[in-house]
């Protein structure tokens, strides 16, 4: 549980501390002391405590003194001073309250009261850093969505990321020190419970316990309410047991509170506080939904324009070959073959995804070529060829430098490439040639040999395949990076299957 309150005790006379130390033995409270105003005052600086109780009269600095110092200090203002004294006179209280008392105690004091008052002022002490802390946290989620983004850049924005350098925030108490939950659950209200993400702390680290874990209050929680759509509640061993299944339970424990924010089905569920759980809790878990919600609209917006982008390439990719001798599903199929390539040799799973959707676009220049020069049976005149190879250059200048299209001009680019320096347009050799050029080059020779063309029959898979692999002449395995023609070779027989399979 959390940290016990601490009190600081000033007074010259070390017997008057030690009878206020014992009448508060049975208070859980954590008790400091000194003897003079101004070893007092620096005792609070270090220790800040939640509540001083002065003596008046004391050497070196008197209570008075120790109170508008307390008040003035930025780390210590607004820590409650209960001034403690036999000074009884109207001017006394007077000066005591216009140095920033919080309360006044005469001697002889009963010792009901010094507790109720003790209580009262800590009461008001904890509620305050509560609510300072609430404030402080929702002022850094501000913060970080804030330079979130300053820095935005929609290619590298990853709303689950967000989400976890978010919810870290309150597990780990690290921007202010407050009341931390057990676990953060991310995701939807259904039935009497919720289904989502679960997120812990341990060892000083946050972890994703679940991807999909179901949490359900005990039946017998008191639920509070806090500003709308967010509700809260405490209970001790009425409640242990229920709600968390063994799995959950090994990591946050029997389930004691829980707030929880509400949102049509979106859910956040914060669980086991290290003490009750607050309204000054709940608020800090309803900001913290807001920013993740937030994040949640951005990744939805950026999701729909990658889907519109995507769908503009595939409508590039099928504009280029319309005009091609290529007809059916050669793009699709290369890029299915250029994917299968790309994951057995290892390669990036980002640089997978663009090689697998940035495949089909090998050909784009085409739509810069003459179609009667695409569609011509026979052989290419030696000034027809040096056209053709220009289809290369054309779907670089297409395709620009947009960096969501950098793979994509790559592939345009250096696809006829080959690993013995003997490709065009530019006769690149080895690692010169982008690797994502060299994994498209395969595929599209691949997927050529296996069509019908105006020159040439339509060959069978091994046909091409030794053709890759042995060399015919024209193709020779020199052509192809040792690497990409390797990973060929591991995935001939999908490659098979995949052009049966999208044969058109």
């Amino acid at each position: 549980m959390g940290k016990r309150p601490r009190i600081l005790l000033l007074d010259d006379e070390q017997q008057n501390i030690e009878m206020m130390m014992r009448i508060l033995e049975h208070e859980d409270v954590e008790i400091v002391s000194a003897n003079d105003g101004a070893a007092g005052y620096s005792l609070a600086l270090d220790c800040r405590p939640d509540l001083i109780l002065s003596d008046v009269v004391m050497p070196k600095m008197d209570g008075f003194e120790v109170c508008r110092k307390v008040k003035a200090s930025p780390e210590l203002m607004f820590t409650p001073v209960v001034l403690v004294t036999g000074l009884d006179d109207m001017a006394s209280r007077i000066r005591g309250l216009s140095a920033g008392a919080d309360d006044y105690l005469n001697k002889p004091y009963n010792a009901a009261e010094l507790i109720a008052r003790v209580r009262s002022a800590l009461a008001l002490s904890l509620a305050h850093q509560a609510l300072a802390g609430s404030f402080a946290t929702m002022g850094h989620f501000t913060e970080y969505t804030e330079s979130v983004l300053h820095s935005f850049d929609p290619l590298k924005f990853d709303a689950k990321v967000m989400e976890f350098h978010l919810v870290s925030q309150i597990l780990t108490g690290r921007v202010v020190e407050f009341n931390r939950p057990a676990g953060v659950l991310v995701g939807a209200a259904g039935g009497n419970g919720w289904t989502g993400r679960l997120y812990f702390q341990s060892g000083g680290f946050v972890r994703l316990f679940f991807e999909t874990a179901s949490v359900r209050p005990p039946a017998r929680a008191e639920r509070k309410t806090g500003s709308p759509g967010v509700e809260f509640a405490n209970f001790g061993p009425a409640g242990a047991g229920e709600g968390f299944g063994d799995d959950v339970s090994k990591v946050l424990g029997e389930f004691r509170s829980y707030a929880a924010v509400r949102g049509g089905a979106a859910a956040l569920v914060a669980m086991n506080y290290e003490k009750d759980v607050s309204r000054f809790d709940a608020d800090v878990l309803k900001s913290l939904s807001m920013h993740l919600h937030f994040f949640d609209n951005l990744a939805s917006l950026i999701r729909r324009t990658d889907e519109a982008f995507r769908y503009t390439v595939e409508a590039l990719a099928r504009a280029a070959e319309a005009n091609d001798e290529d007809t059916g599903n050669h793009i699709l199929r290369v890029n299915e073959y250029a994917r299968a390539i790309a994951v057995e040799m290892g390669l990036p799973e980002k640089l997978v995804d663009d090689i697998g959707l940035h495949a089909q676009m090998h050909d784009v220049g085409k739509i810069h070529i003459n179609p009667s020069l695409l569609r011509k049976p026979g052989k290419l005149t030696p000034e027809e060829w040096r056209e053709m190879k220009q289809h290369t250059v054309y779907g670089a200048r297409i395709l620009g430098d947009h960096p969501k299209l950098t793979v994509a001009r790559s592939i345009a680019l250096t696809h006829h490439e080959r690993f013995d320096g003997s490709g065009y347009p530019r006769g690149l050799k080895g690692d010169d040639i982008p690797i994502e050029g060299r994994v498209v080059a395969i595929a599209d020779i691949y997927d050529a040999l296996r069509c019908a063309r105006t020159y040439k029959p339509e060959f069978d898979h091994n046909k091409a395949f030794d053709i890759i692999t042995k060399g015919d002449g024209r193709t020779m395995p020199a052509h192809f990076d040792p690497l990409v023609l390797g990973a060929f070779v591991s995935k001939a027989g999908e490659m098979d299957f995949t052009y049966n399979r999208m044969k058109g």
